[in-house]
């Protein structure tokens, strides 16, 4: 593994030559200075508070399991180098309150690191203070469980590693791995095929992102001053080995971190209007026959977000039919089928895609992915009997 040093610097070589110039601000500016990266409609970030607050979960203990997740493994990328340079500067650091208190949050419920990273991206440094932004609706905030863990305590956390220095010195380094994402992910693209197959529509979406972050994602959406946006909160693409797959491959199994996601946002309105049929052919008596309790099932509690999982999935690997190469498309396809199966436990997985799509390829002119829902609806009460 070449060090942590030299990919900082080839970062930083890479960014000169295409003409990005960075202005590192002194480690003690008084105001937040997340890193930002824009194009038309996607903003992309690694934001000061809640790559500090992701900090902290890394050093959480590594042995809870909760709701049937193992925390640490699931939520933390410990694979790389910068997993290791945070081990080295702030190990001494888990006995800190902040993280025993995050300790203590994540030992009663899996969904609180949603719920603590979601705060910690609506929030800012104001000189060594953290105040509440307003990047969301209040309401879209997830407070449960979060009252063992304050303002005050982030923020003396921040202090005591010398978190705003740290910050400061990773800035090619993180606005590099922004870069990279962004040319990996296409977002133009995706949302172009979205919304050519929904009919849902989004101003801005918003890739926010931490080189520590795991396995596990989330999204929201929401409307707020005018705008309807989607927020994902994503894992950078570290895991790929460039002497073992193709650029187009690496690309087609990356999209998938955020394209899941971000088709919730378009999925989900959908599904919204058969949520009665779906609770009752994927819940219920049903739900054994699609999803296995020794996956991820805790996660999700009735038939219609059993489906959504199913359908969004799918919906990625046509996707990926459409825009990759063969090989690309036949590795995404194993590696999609055999996380959906193997590791999730999504019984029926491959067949609900290839059902899917022999829906799509065969669908009419100006038929949407939405048009195929009362078609995939039947198929899925034949499989349960009804």
């Amino acid at each position: 593994m070449k060090s942590f040093d030299y990919l900082k610097r080839t970062l930083l070589m890479v960014l000169t030559g295409m003409g990005i110039m960075l202005t590192i601000a002194s480690a003690q500016t008084s105001k937040d200075q997340s890193v930002v990266i824009t194009d038309a409609k996607a903003v992309y970030s690694i934001p000061e508070v809640y790559e500090l607050m992701h900090i902290a979960i890394a050093l959480t203990d590594t042995s809870i399991v909760t709701n049937h997740v193992k925390m640490h493994a699931n939520n933390v990328n410990a694979n790389t180098a910068y997993y290791q340079l945070i081990i080295d500067r702030f190990g001494a650091y888990r006995d800190h309150d902040l993280v025993k208190k995050l300790n203590k949050s994540f030992a009663k419920s899996a969904m609180n690191y949603v719920y603590q990273l979601q705060n910690a991206y609506n929030a800012a440094f104001d000189h060594d203070q953290i105040i509440k932004e307003k990047k969301m609706p209040t309401e879209r905030l997830l407070w449960i469980g979060l009252n063992s863990v304050s303002k005050e305590d982030i923020a003396q956390f921040a202090s005591a590693i010398g978190f705003r220095a740290f910050y400061q010195n990773q800035l090619p380094f993180y606005t590099g791995l922004l870069q990279h994402v962004q040319q990996l992910l296409n977002i133009p693209q995706i949302q172009r095929w979205l919304e050519d197959r929904f009919s849902t529509r989004y101003d801005q979406y918003q890739i926010v992102l931490s080189p520590l972050a795991g396995g596990f994602h989330f999204t929201q959406r929401f409307t707020m001053n005018h705008q309807k946006t989607n927020v994902i909160w994503i894992s950078a693409p570290y895991r790929y080995d460039t002497s073992v797959y193709s650029a187009q491959q690496i690309a087609a199994l990356y999209t998938s971190v955020a394209f899941t996601e971000i088709d919730h946002n378009y999925v989900n309105p959908v599904s919204d209007q058969y949520k009665a049929a779906l609770n009752t052919v994927m819940g219920g008596v049903h739900r054994s026959k699609w999803i296995d309790e020794r996956g991820d099932a805790s996660m999700y509690g009735n038939g219609y977000a059993v489906f959504n999982e199913y359908m969004t999935h799918a919906v990625y690997l046509l996707y990926v039919k459409d825009h990759f190469d063969a090989k690309a498309y036949a590795l995404a396809l194993k590696s999609k089928t055999n996380s959906m199966v193997n590791a999730r436990k999504y019984r029926q997985f491959k067949q609900f895609y290839d059902m899917l799509l022999g829906l799509y390829e065969n669908r009419t002119n100006g038929q949407t992915i939405e048009d195929l829902y009362p078609a995939v609806i039947e198929w899925c009460k034949g499989q349960v009997g009804g």
